[in-house]
């Protein structure tokens, strides 16, 4: 075991989501919150603590939440949207009031952990919770995201207050980012010493795949593919990768291939797209498909993309999954901006920024030219990366973070 004392080994964690929409099944609509709390809690599990699990969307009368896709219900009527908020309400008073029920029946946990949820605040409704640490995690402010990315909140006011009390209660706050800590000091008025920086980190199905230690280079076709997975969504900039194909030469042009994987709201101005500049062959849409299956696209391209900008901050904020899964894979990657992405490339991980149409243009340009530095990171350096970025490590560091709080309860 790792990271943890004798006393803690096969202790329990209460692991809360309060997400509406977030499953962690196969058929989930949120792939990147499935494998972050799949990630994580299984991270915990090997550092030799028992993860129970509450997740909202598995509660009685809530699963159809769990059915929505990306998108569904944004920009509707104040009417609609105002339903909408007081359907949520009453969700997180049942969903608070099993967690309730449920903690009675359980021993006093080593520890709660509750990722942050719009108008939800579940650690308040257990039972030990103030006999216990209490563990935030954030990965957005996700009142301010929903109402102003979304245009999906009406009681904005309400959601706000609820999210600032969740991060006040919590003896420690898990952010994404540094930025994110920043935005979250600033937005709930705390001291940013309470809250830890912990980025998202490479899934288990990459870094457990024995495969990846011997696979080779794709080689015998020319040019470079570039993959994405993910939720095809305004803030992906997927829109601005398909302008920058069409803008580019006609021999790069040609150089280039897209694999998509995913669905989303921009779907059918993204396919309408692709029509109207005639890169129907340059472009393969494969759909929402499993993990797994997502995970084989991605292991023929040589580049992933990620688009990522700013929202509801003052700078881009958010910690990229997919920049872990390329990694992992061996692949380069196109991105925005991130903290992540500084990270990642000092550890060896090639990486070409941009930030408007004319550098990713750029970006794509230069990539077509680098095939060296794509076959050597696949080959000698992304087995120091993959080890570096485990949730093994993120979970090691959060249970080194908080075993002085906790021991103090527990004395």
């Amino acid at each position: 075991m790792q990271g943890i004392s004798n006393e803690a080994q096969r202790s329990q964690v209460d692991y809360l989501v309060g997400g509406l929409r977030i499953g962690v099944d196969e058929e989930s609509n949120t792939p990147g919150p499935r494998s972050h709390i799949l990630g994580f809690c299984e991270g915990l599990r090997r550092e030799g603590l028992i993860v129970r699990t509450f997740l909202a969307s598995r509660a009685p009368g809530l699963k159809r939440f769990a059915k929505i896709r990306e998108g569904h219900g944004a920009s509707g009527s104040s009417a609609r949207l105002l339903v909408s908020d007081v359907v949520r309400a009453m969700a997180a008073c049942w969903s608070g009031a099993l967690v309730f029920s449920s903690s009675l029946r359980s021993e006093k946990p080593y520890f709660i952990y509750e990722r942050v949820a719009v108008m939800q605040s579940l650690t308040s409704f257990h039972r030990w919770k103030g006999r216990v640490t209490r563990v935030v995690e954030s990965n957005g402010l996700m009142a301010m995201e929903t109402a102003g990315d979304r245009n999906a909140l009406l009681l904005k006011r309400v959601a706000v207050a609820v999210e600032r009390h969740v991060y006040r209660r919590a003896d420690l706050i898990v952010a994404v980012s540094d930025a994110l800590a920043e935005e979250i000091a600033n937005f709930a008025g705390i001291t940013r010493d309470k809250i830890l920086v912990l980025p998202n980190a490479i899934p288990f199905v990459i870094t457990d795949d024995a495969v990846l230690k011997v696979r080779q280079p794709r080689n015998g076709e020319p040019g470079l593919r570039i993959g994405f997975v993910g939720a095809v969504v305004k803030w992906q900039q997927l829109d601005v990768l398909i302008e920058a194909m069409a803008r580019m030469g006609a021999h790069d042009r040609q150089q280039l291939h897209l694999d998509l994987v995913g669905e989303g709201p921009e779907m059918p101005e993204l396919k309408e797209r692709v029509s109207r500049h005639r890169l129907n062959g340059s472009v393969t849409f494969h759909g929402r498909l499993p993990q797994r299956e997502a995970l084989n696209v991605l292991r023929q391209c040589d580049l992933g993309y990620s688009g990522h900008v700013e929202t509801v901050g003052a700078r881009m904020y958010h910690s990229p999954l997919k920049l872990y899964e390329y990694a992992g894979l061996g692949l380069g990657a196109i991105v925005t901006p991130s903290e992540d992405a500084v990270a990642l490339r000092m550890q060896g991980m090639p990486l070409w920024e941009f930030t408007d149409l004319i550098t990713l243009c750029l970006a794509m340009k230069d990539a077509l030219g680098t095939h060296e530095a794509l076959v050597k990171y696949r080959t000698d350096l992304v087995g120091r990366v993959v080890e570096q970025n485990t949730w093994s490590s993120r979970a090691h560091e959060l249970i080194e973070t908080i075993r002085p709080s906790v021991e103090a309860v527990r004395s």
